[in-house]
């Protein structure tokens, strides 16, 4: 199918990765086999262990896409104060954190704040991709964002990108394997 404004073939089922075509219960397998992580650390499970700078540090770097999704101001917000953070009593940096990524999760996470968030995610592939890999990932964005394909189908297409030119910053994203929401409790 061939789409009349930029003339580009829109990539057919075939082309996607397995997982769009409906292999979405085993996502988190097929993502932990991939050595795409499988950290879905929850809040609960962060605030189990004593409070550590470096633990809420990467809690944030796991799931700064996620966050994104729902409010980009939120997460620029706790970027800043995961990097002041130090400046700050340990359990006032949890309780600050808390509350706004409590705020984050509360902004709808819509399509366009997705379409957001999957671009930043395939900018750390500008320098690796082929022209017909760079047009297959951004006509599948494209799609999602024209409600023509659902968000697994990006997120699919870069996983498997991310198999073919591992970052390690994105293996771990919970994003990546679909998670729509953290629960906050503890």
């Amino acid at each position: 199918m061939v789409n009349a404004k930029n003339q580009r073939a829109a990539p057919s089922m075939a082309d996607l990765p397995r997982a769009v075509a409906g292999d979405l219960v085993g996502r988190r397998q097929g993502a932990a086999e991939a050595g795409l992580g499988g950290m879905t650390d929850t809040w609960e499970q962060l605030v189990a262990h004593p409070p550590a700078f470096g633990r809420l540090m990467d809690f944030h770097r796991r799931h700064k896409y996620l966050i994104m999704a729902h409010s980009p101001e939120h997460c620029r917000a706790l970027g800043r104060l995961v990097g002041t953070g130090k400046q700050l009593p340990i359990d006032r940096l949890y309780a600050e954190y808390r509350r706004s990524l409590t705020e984050a999760f509360r902004c709808e996470a819509t399509v366009g704040k997705h379409v957001n968030a999957l671009q930043h995610i395939m900018g750390y592939f500008k320098r690796d991709l082929t022209a017909d890999e760079r047009r297959a990932a951004l006509g599948s964005i494209a799609d999602y964002a024209r409600g023509e394909a659902p968000r697994a189908a990006p997120l699919a297409l870069l996983r498997s990108l991310l198999r073919k030119y591992p970052k390690p910053y994105l293996a771990e994203q919970s994003y990546l394997e679909g998670v729509d929401r953290l629960t906050l409790q503890g």
